[in-house]
């Protein structure tokens, strides 16, 4: 029994455009994945604020949020106006 010209032809179609199809897919399920959405900046929540300023050019802050955000800086005036400061930001 030999098999028809049209149905070598889908069958030969159907291999032949496997691996660019399944790309294809691949790059759909990519993208869904990367669109969804994240957690927004917006809801973290500020777990820690301390502030103070002397008026005077000495400062310091500390804060941290619920995202894990946190930062501290201390101010003191420079010699030449300028202001020097040290802190940590992670």
């Amino acid at each position: 029994m030999s098999l028809s010209p049209v149905y070598k032809l889908r069958c030969n179609y159907r291999h032949h455009h496997t691996p660019t199809m399944k790309l294809i897919i691949f790059a759909c399920l990519a993208a869904v994945a990367l669109a969804r959405p994240q957690a927004p900046e917006s809801e973290a929540e500020t777990l820690l604020d301390e502030r103070s300023d002397n008026g005077d050019g000495n400062f310091q802050y500390t804060f941290e949020t619920s995202n894990g955000i946190r930062a501290n800086k201390v101010g003191t005036p420079g010699s030449e106006g300028q202001s020097n400061m040290e802190g940590s930001f992670r």
